[in-house]
């Protein structure tokens, strides 16, 4: 007989001994070793045969504890394997150990993929990120029962990448700022920028500011610039590199406001100064606003401008880019699921934010 014809011989004959309740839900089968000598098989084979009863939902494995019935709760007939997950990063713990405000960027994304999970049966597990706890090794995620690890935070990459060398499925929740071969999903920051910028330019605009936060991920802003520029010259608008700026997280904050105030103040003063500001936070647009009120300026009707991202519970009067948490919760859980199931699984992909239109776009005053 065939490798193939083995497999499909053995695969069969598990599957029909699962049916009949040789085992019952949630007991384990033999090791591979005892079924490989019950079949007369290798235990690769074995293995190949388990793999597929995964892929069925018939079986669920637990890392270095063997395979086990699935029972309905652990999603038998689901389209894949029901897992346990691990989130890891600051999105889901701060520095000092304590959970990440629900209310939060972060804490949103983690309520959507804990809901995300919960829909397709799989289970998750919040890993500590404090040094107590140790390295995330992947001993550490077998000893827990963890399948794969979804990392939320850009701080993490280096600990994602160790983890992901080492054999063990991981995927990011932040693209990378250089190319590194890892699983991410993102969103797509460079399309809320040029869709930003063009609307800009449409109704007129030629002097348009980029502000942008500190960030745990150095370089994800810079590699942007390019674009910026791209979309000026394709206007037929010079680049000022005044206009295209950093703004550094105020040290006396605790959330997230950055000193945008300084920044927006010295961009007024100018002899032609912008008239219009696309800023890569929600944070950084009420020190710009109150900037443009002591310019003698207002918003809408002399500075215009959108912000990218904002969540979708955001009440703001500023025209920005929307966050899909759910959207972004449910393509890392599907690329986790599949990395676990294949390892040689890549997904790499980028989700657009949706734009919503509050009026605060407006073509530049006569003033300019």
């Amino acid at each position: 007989m065939s490798a193939n014809g083995k497999i499909e011989s053995v695969t069969l004959d598990l599957e029909g001994r699962v049916k009949a309740q040789e085992w019952g839900e949630e007991e384990s089968l033999p090791s591979q070793n005892r079924l490989s000598a019950q079949y007369g098989v290798s235990p690769t084979t074995v293995a190949l045969a388990i793999r597929a009863l995964q892929k069925k939902g018939i079986l669920h494995v637990v890392p270095g504890k063997g395979a086990f019935v699935a029972s309905e709760s652990k999603g038998r007939n689901v389209g894949h394997l029901a897992h346990t997950i691990g989130l890891r990063g600051s999105y889901v713990f701060r520095p000092d150990g304590s959970p990440t405000n629900l209310g939060s960027y972060g804490g949103m994304i983690v309520q959507a993929i804990w809901g995300a999970a919960q829909a397709d049966h799989s289970s998750v597990l919040l890993l500590p990120n404090s040094s107590e706890h140790g390295a995330l090794t992947k001993q550490a995620c077998l000893s827990r029962g963890v399948n794969g690890v979804i990392f939320l935070g850009g701080e993490s990459y280096e600990e994602a990448m160790e983890l992901r060398q080492s054999g063990f499925p991981v995927i990011v929740a932040n693209e990378p700022p250089t190319y590194t071969p890892i699983n991410f999903v993102n969103y797509d920051h460079g399309h809320s920028l040029r869709e930003g910028l063009r609307r800009f330019i449409d109704v007129g605009h030629r002097r348009v500011a980029v502000l942008y936060p500190s960030t745990t991920m150095p370089g994800s802003y810079e590699k942007l610039k390019p674009d910026y520029i791209n979309i000026l010259e394709e206007a037929g608008i010079a680049y000022n590199p005044k206009f295209w700026r950093f703004v550094q997280r105020d040290p006396s904050s605790s959330n997230e406001m950055h000193e945008a105030s300084p920044v927006a103040e010295e961009l007024f003063s100018l002899t032609e100064p912008p008239t219009a500001f696309f800023c890569y936070s929600p944070y950084l647009v009420e020190p710009v606003r109150r900037a443009a009120v002591r310019a003698g300026l207002s918003v809408p009707e002399d500075i215009s401008i959108i912000a990218s991202p904002f969540d979708q519970n955001s009440q703001t009067d500023i025209s920005g880019y929307v966050l899909r948490h759910e959207a972004l919760a449910q393509e890392l859980l599907k690329g986790i699921h599949e990395t676990i199931e294949n390892p040689f699984h890549c997904v790499q992909k980028l989700l657009p934010l949706n734009f919503i239109d509050r009026g605060s776009v407006r073509p530049p005053s006569r003033r300019d």
